[in-house]
């Protein structure tokens, strides 16, 4: 691909979240999450919380950078967000998370321990199916989510539009949530819901990767 243009990560992908949800009438404001962690943005103002994460996950620097965080950065749910989602969610809060590695992340790596297992399953309902979970990137919308898609599609490509999802993960739900969406070349769980004393949409792909703007805001209108 040297001669070829590819889409990394370009750090704008609040505005593609923001403009399904404007779509749908629903004005929006953005923050980093370290902006939450540190208490500079309090969850509790807020009914719908969507949180990013694209192909974020732990990365262990080398030698020269292990200063930082004993060398572990970009882990997804650190112990200062679920600690603030925690508090967001006993208040009753909404929460959409999507990305790649959701369940990696907090199953696999070798920095995840009891307690994170413990907020994926008893907090945002999941637990995880595999890695590497889809080829063909086309996910099976079931009845029980409020959209009119039978289908979307997220990108698995290279091209200069949208990052490549290389690797997504199925997540399966808990005893109290339900499966929402099947990967289409496997059926595995794609992503779950649950809604009782709080509301969560956990998804083992990243929305921003899901292929046509039309698409993206029927989605969110689920969502």
């Amino acid at each position: 691909y040297e001669t070829k243009v590819i889409a990394g990560n370009t750090f704008d992908f609040v505005y593609t979240h923001g403009k399904a949800l404007r779509d749908n009438g629903i004005s929006f404001v953005s923050t980093s999450n370290e902006s939450v962690e540190n208490g500079k943005v309090d969850l509790n103002k807020y009914k719908f919380v969507d949180l990013i994460f694209g192909e974020q996950k732990e990365t262990v620097y080398q030698k020269e950078y292990e200063r930082k965080k004993n060398g572990v950065m970009f882990r997804t749910f650190t112990k200062e967000l679920q600690a603030k989602l925690n508090n967001y969610l006993a208040n009753g809060g909404n929460l959409f998370v999507s990305g790649s590695y959701l369940g990696t992340d907090m199953f696999r790596v070798k920095s995840a321990d009891s307690l994170d297992m413990k907020f994926a399953k008893d907090k945002l309902k999941y637990i995880i199916a595999t890695g590497w979970a889809s080829k063909n990137g086309v996910v099976e919308i079931n009845n029980n989510f409020n959209c009119n898609l039978k289908t979307v599609k997220f990108n698995t490509e290279l091209n200069d539009k949208i990052y490549q999802v290389e690797a997504p993960d199925a997540i399966n739900p808990t005893k109290e949530s339900k499966t929402l969406f099947r990967y289409n070349d496997n059926q595995f769980s794609a992503g779950i819901g649950y809604k009782n004393e709080y509301g969560v949409i956990s998804m083992g792909f990243p929305f921003e990767t899901i292929l046509g703007e039309k698409d993206r805001a029927e989605f969110m209108k689920g969502v």
